[in-house]
């Protein structure tokens, strides 16, 4: 909608074959791709649950992408963070997002809408320089910006940035 650039992708609807993805997609170590979850609630409207559950990089051949699909779909079965997401994932299932992967400078989460702040008039960011896998395991914290964007998607002003980044 505000004109980000997202990675080609591919989806894989909870109960699916996956046998069609997997044969379609010409996969090498040149061109890795990952695997995500997205599970009901994942990205709601009132929750933000980025992170909770598994996504594998740097999947370069069939088989690696078969097992991933199933670790992926798997991690839907350990113990949600929230009673509501684990009755979501009951009735739904999980669906697994397969993407090309990019090579970042800087890689974290972008939050279309602000999980802390609310409301559709702010971005945030949390990245590190290097992979995103160091911002989405909890382990490091990330530098963090909130940029609020009005209606045009035009970025007002970059508040509340914390880090080196410049933006």
């Amino acid at each position: 909608r505000w004109g980000y650039a997202v990675p080609m992708g591919w989806v894989l609807p909870a109960g699916d074959d996956p046998e069609p993805l997997i044969t379609s997609l010409n996969l090498d170590s040149d061109h890795p791709v990952v695997v995500r979850s997205s599970a009901p609630g994942e990205d709601a409207l009132d929750t933000a649950q980025a992170g909770a559950y598994l996504s594998i990089l740097d999947v370069t051949d069939r088989e690696q992408l078969t097992q991933a699909l199933i670790a992926v779909q798997n991690s839907a079965n350990t113990d949600s963070d929230t009673p509501t997401e684990a009755a979501n994932l009951e009735v739904a299932g999980m669906a697994v997002l397969v993407q090309v992967q990019v090579a970042g400078v800087f890689s974290g989460v972008a939050f279309s809408r602000d999980p802390l702040w609310g409301g559709l008039d702010c971005v945030a960011v949390e990245a590190l320089p290097g992979r995103a896998s160091r911002v989405v395991s909890g382990q490091v914290t990330p530098e963090s910006y909130r940029i609020l964007v009005n209606e045009q998607g035009e970025i007002n002003t970059t508040v509340d940035a914390q880090g080196d980044v410049p933006v």
